[in-house]
């Protein structure tokens, strides 16, 4: 069963923005990790 997932959403939506602004992994990498 795969349903919607929105932090899977969240963290492509992250990637693909960095990458149009020419981010590196290791700049926006603390992003995918956030603390609750």
């Amino acid at each position: 069963m795969s349903g919607y997932n929105p932090y899977e959403n969240m963290l492509n939506t992250l990637d693909v923005a960095a990458e149009k602004l020419g981010y590196t992994r290791s700049e926006y990498e603390v992003l995918r990790h956030p603390e609750r």
